[in-house]
């Protein structure tokens, strides 16, 4: 199972990011962990927060070997400020917890098919992360969905400090379902 997801890799191709001060990854909403183990491969840390008891479970059990993986179960709104609050040095916050049906479960304050993306980010306000990448951007355009604008997204980034502009990143296999379709939001901080 411990597979390199080649979406991330491309996705890191596409910024500027160095690995040798951003040492650390959270990670919101871990599902199978395979997004968890390829940035493992990248950064010396990786903490990730998974709100479905099983997956965070099967996880523990699939990546135990995976020593620089923490695995945190709960709501990622009530774990976030700790976890960043501890963190010394430059890290990446990847944005990916939402219900999306299947063996997905959701927060009831967002609904079956939702994002707390807003909330998270005030959540690291006291210890602002080198970059946020918020992920599945294809599902913040859907009007049926209880997730907050693009618009909304760039405000609450632009009220927590200097961010960059965001930078929309799509999926760059063109045999891909989701080719051509932004599915990464990306701000750096200035």
């Amino acid at each position: 199972m411990n597979e390199i997801n080649p979406n991330y890799v491309y996705l890191f191709d596409q910024l500027d990011i160095d690995f040798d001060e951003v040492k650390s990854c959270v990670e919101t909403g871990t599902y199978e962990g395979v997004g968890s183990f390829t940035f493992s491969t990248y950064f010396d840390e990786v903490v990730t927060i998974e709100l479905a008891e099983g997956l965070h479970r099967r996880c523990l059990e699939l990546y135990k070997e995976d020593t620089n993986i923490t695995f945190i179960q709960g709501k990622s709104t009530d774990n976030l400020t700790d976890v960043v609050a501890h963190i010394q040095h430059p890290y990446l916050l990847f944005l990916d917890a939402h219900g999306s049906g299947g063996n997905t479960v959701f927060d009831p304050q967002v609904g079956t098919y939702g994002s707390p993306v807003l909330e998270e980010l005030e959540c690291v306000k006291s210890n602002l992360p080198s970059w946020i990448i918020i992920d599945d951007l294809r599902e913040f355009d859907d009007p049926n969905k209880n997730y907050p604008s693009r618009e909304q997204i760039v405000k609450k980034v632009a009220e927590l400090g200097e961010y960059e502009d965001p930078i929309a990143v799509n999926v760059g296999d063109p045999d891909h379902w989701l080719f051509g379709i932004p599915q990464w939001y990306c701000f750096k901080l200035s």
